[in-house]
Parts: C-alpha cells; structure tokens; sequence
C-alpha cells in the first residue's frame, strides 16, 4: 500500500477527492491532506509520502512550484497534478518537469483510475529493482568480506561498492549458540542461521555481516573511529536482542582492535578471531575486548579442539595401540611445556574433556557413556598431583569408551553426512570445501569422502554443484540481480567459469535459461 497526500486550496475538494475514489483498491492510502504547496511540504518532511495528488493552483506555494522543490528534496516522490480546463497548457509543461501526469478538473473517476493503476505499476517496478539492486549490494559485500578474510586481499572493493569514503571502522566475530536444546539436537541452526543473517542486513547502513562458517559470523562496521565504541556495544545488544527472536540464539563475541585504514581490516578481523579462543576462560555469552585478556595466563600447550577430534577419530576405529601412543605423545609435550606445575595442564585437560564431549555428541556418540559424568571426571583430575597421575586417569577413561564408541561409530556415519549437507545447504554461496568440511568434523578428507558417496550415491563435488546451479536457476527466475552478482552468490566468483558450467548442464547460457523461463513483460 502507497501513500497518498492530497493537496488543494478548498475543503471540499480536498475531502471529496479522499473519498470519492476506492483508493485502498487501487494499492493507496491517504495519509495527509494540505492546503497549500508550503503545508503539503512540510508534511512531506515530517511523515513522508509516496504520491502527491495536488491542485495546479494554489495560495503561498503553486503545485508546479511545489513540484519542482518535491523534485529536489524528495526526489523518490511522485506528483500528480490536478489542472482545470483553462490550465492544459500549463499541465503539459508540468509533465516536462517530471510530474508524473495530470488530471483534468472536474474529476472523472474513470480516468484517476486508469492514471493511478499506471502509476502504482511504476512504483511497483521503482520498488522491485530497489530491493534487486539492495540485495545485489548486500550479496557483493558479503562475498568481499569474505574474500579478505580468506585472503587478506579485497579491502578496496568495499569502497567501490559503497561509493563513499571509509572513515574507519572495526571487525566482530561471533560464534552463535542456542537455548533451545531442541534446535540443536534436530541440526535446525542450519536452517535458522541464514534467516537470522538476513536480518542483519537491516541493523545499519554501514554494518555488513556475513557468515565465514556455521559457526562463525563476522561483521564489519563502518564508522569514524571517536564512536566505535558506541557502535560496537549497540550492535553487540542489537544482535543478541534478534537473536532472542530467531530461536533463542545467544552470542559469544570478540573485536579486534580499530581499523584506521580500509586495508586494516583483516588484521582487525583476525584480532577479534584470535581474542574468541579466550572465551574458554573469560566465559560465553559475551563480548570480548583485547583488555579483558591481558592478565590471563596464556597456555603454551597443544590445541585441545584438534586433540579432541583425534582421540574421537581413534576411538571410532577402536585402535588401542594408536590410543596409547597418542596418549604418550600428548603427556610428553606437556613435561616438555610445565615439567613442575600441574595446575596449567589440569586448565588444559578440562577443556579438552568439554571439547570431547562436544566432538563426540556431534558424531552421534553417547558422549556420558564414553566419558563417564563429566563433572565428576574433571574433579578427579583435578585432585591429581602429578602428570602421571592425570596419565593414569585420561588413559583409564579413554580405554573404557572404546567399548562404546565401537556400538555407536556406524550409526555416527550418518550424523557426518546429515551435517556436511546441511552445512553445504547453509553455505554454498561460500569457499567450501571437503577439507573445511572434514576439518569442522575434525575426520580426514578421503574418510568423509567415502562416506560422503556411500549415503548420498554422488561425490560431494557434484552434490555441491548441483546445489548451486539449482539456486542459480532459482535466482535467474525470480529476481533482477544481474549474472555475475547470481555466480557469486551461488559460489563462483568467475563469472566465466560459472556460465561455462551453467552451460554444460543446462544446454543454456544463463541469460539464455532467463529469457526461457520468465514470463514476458
């Protein structure tokens, strides 16, 4: 529905002309009426509107007058002029000025009719390509956010695509979570975090956020560097606040420091990567600053998310002579990194136990049975006082999941396939490969590979291109976007190679596939 202000110097015709015709049938609502061009601009500064319908004469501010200043204040505004027989002239040269028609007094409603259903069709069109042309902007900034952080190349692109200066700005990473148990349990993040990423395209106007992975969402926000800290806290509370609304989402975030020059960016974004590891140990569901780490005690010991998905890969195929030996392996760095104190490695032992249970539940193994209470091991440990002890009790507890990761590994086979498609369905449009996929599941690349075909019957490549072509296809029925925005939002920044492929599968080149399938007109 338009909006409809009506301008006339008489009462009477200002109010028949709001009621006379069937306005809400004809796609507008009169919001306003003036009775004068002065008033009618006023209006239009304080409430808007979408149309203006108004006499050619009127006192203090003619309609061709007041159309003219509308031109150049309101340039998104349409005018209507209302003439009387004695005015035809005048009307004609009104339409010279980019009035969009005019309509002769006394009103004949067969006319206003025809008048307005034209013009609401233009405004339609207005509309359709604004939000085409919005969305391939948010589309193309998002895949150069993308690109410097993969690449640390591309900062300058952003400036062409926004078309004004850079006046400084800073780098969010988040890693979303979730209250609701159910929505995790039943993989429905997938579905939900591309939604809810659509919804950050409307926090501001120089706020671009993007996903980098299913776990991770990187936003950049753009503002002179004397209010970033302001920005930062507002949009930390407004992210969390939508995230309340899509499913009860909770955020664990970091930023980097300030990025003075466009070219900072990535060194911001990897800042605020490197600050979300201290969430271990300053807590989640909150934002992290670089002052909030300089008097922690940084661990110089092995990366327990890796371990953690070793163990599990050695624990699904129930190979105790590798469980032995990457035991050993791991107590002989640590005599190496803390040969006297215990108290780091027991920091370290309890988040790898958190990591395990964490890369063991998403494999689809019952992480209490391997792991035993998980509290209640962590407090053992805890109580050890040398490293051969806590040996004694990481090894013992290993030993005994084996028994029940050796009834639950064929089942976690399908958790591996289920996750790797809905992460490709969540995440085509990006640089995802087998390896990113196999090293987020913490498995080899040939393992997920052979898993991969054996459930689905194709290899994960053409799974993978079949899924961007279907959206491709999508995209070049049912919007404007133009064909090289469709490659890069489906996952091919070569426009060239991506008409190549469209071609080879569809006989089409994609211009070709559009003219084919959109109606005409």
């Amino acid at each position: 529905m338009y909006s409809l202000l009506i301008a006339d110097d008489e009462e009477l015709v200002r109010r028949g002309l709001a009621e006379t015709l069937d306005w809400e049938s004809l796609g507008f609502r009169v919001t306003g009426t003036a009775k004068d061009g002065a008033e009618a601009l006023n209006i239009l500064d304080r409430d808007g509107a979408d149309v203006v319908l108004a006499d050619i004469r009127m006192p203090n501010l003619n309609g061709l007058d007041m159309a003219a200043r509308i031109r150049i204040q309101f340039p998104k505004t349409r005018v209507v002029i209302l003439s009387g027989y004695d005015d035809f002239e005048y009307a004609r040269n009104a339409i010279e000025q980019d009035v969009f028609s005019y309509l002769l007094k006394p009103l004949k409603e067969e006319r206003a009719v025809e008048v307005f259903k034209q013009l609401k069709k233009t405004l339609d069109l207005e509309k359709k390509d604004s939000v085409d042309l919005h969305k391939g902007k948010t589309i193309r900034l998002q895949g150069v956010l993308r690109k410097i952080f993969n690449t640390g190349e591309g900062s300058e692109e952003i400036l062409a695509i926004l078309g004004q200066p850079y006046p400084g700005g800073i780098v969010m990473m988040l890693n979303p979570g979730f209250n609701n148990t159910d929505i995790t349990e039943n993989n429905n993040r997938y579905r939900i975090l591309p939604r809810f990423l659509e919804s950050l395209d409307g926090l501001s106007e120089n706020t671009i956020a993007t996903s980098l992975n299913e776990n991770r969402i990187a936003v950049l926000l753009i503002s002179p560097l004397t209010e970033l800290e302001n920005s930062v806290e507002h949009t930390y509370q407004e992210i969390c606040r939508r995230g309340q609304e899509y499913g009860g989402m909770n955020f664990t975030a970091a930023v980097g420091k300030p990025a003075e020059h466009i070219e900072d960016i990535a060194r911001s974004g990897s800042e605020a990567r490197a600050l979300l590891g201290h969430a271990l140990y300053l807590g989640k569901n909150r934002l992290i600053k670089e002052k909030d780490t300089q008097h922690e005690h940084v661990l110089n010991l092995p990366d327990f998310q890796r371990e953690a998905g070793r163990f599990t890969d050695i624990m699904s195929s129930r190979d105790e002579t590798a469980l032995i030996a990457r035991t050993d392996r791991i107590f002989s760095l640590m005599r190496e990194a803390h040969p006297r104190d215990t108290t780091p490695l027991k920091t370290w032992f309890r988040n790898f136990f958190y990591s395990l249970n964490l890369v063991l539940s998403e494999r689809g193994f019952a992480s209490e049975a391997v792991l035993g209470n998980l509290e209640s091991l962590i407090d053992t440990l805890a109580m050890a006082r040398t490293i051969g002890d806590m040996r004694d009790i990481f090894y013992n507890q290993a030993l005994s999941g084996l028994e029940e990761t050796s009834k639950t590994s064929d089942k976690s086979g399908h958790r591996v396939v289920r996750y790797t498609i809905e992460a490709l369905q969540s995440r085509f449009s990006e640089n995802v490969g087998l390896d990113i996929i196999a090293d987020e599941l913490n498995i080899s690349s040939p393992y997920l590979s052979r898993l991969f075909k054996s459930e689905t019957g194709v290899n994960f490549k053409e799974y993978l291109t079949r899924l961007r072509l279907d959206k491709a296809r999508e995209l070049l029925r049912d919007t404007g976007l133009r064909v090289y925005e469709i490659a890069d939002a489906t996952g091919y920044p070569d426009q060239k190679y991506f008409s190549e492929i469209f071609k080879k599968r569809t006989g089409m080149t994609p211009s070709e596939y559009r003219v084919e399938v959109r109606p005409p007109g």
